[in-house]
């Protein structure tokens, strides 16, 4: 199991980033790591301005969602086509 407890802004980002690498974590476990290393580092302060933002703009709350959605789709296709980009390099 993955924690977020100990790594670094840098470590995070590159275990994101080495989705192919042995022992690294699937989409879910990353985001996971990632929800638990920002909760580490919120204020209640601040998370709650974000949950005022979000009560006082819900049309742009909903749009930010989509395009946290849209996001990820196109990172999940990024990280498919890496994987058969490093696939076709083992066949060369």
């Amino acid at each position: 199991m993955l924690s977020a407890e100990g790594l670094s802004l840098d470590e995070l980002c590159e275990l994101i980033q080495s989705p192919d690498s042995e022992g690294s974590p699937t989409m879910p476990d990353a985001t996971a790591v990632i929800l638990r290393f920002l909760n580490e580092r919120t204020a209640p302060e601040e998370e709650r301005a974000w949950l005022a933002w979000r009560a006082q703009y819900p049309e742009d709350a909903k749009e930010l969602a989509t395009l946290r959605q849209e996001a990820l789709a196109l990172l999940r296709e990024a990280r498919t086509l890496a994987a058969r980009a490093a696939r076709i390099r083992l066949l060369d």
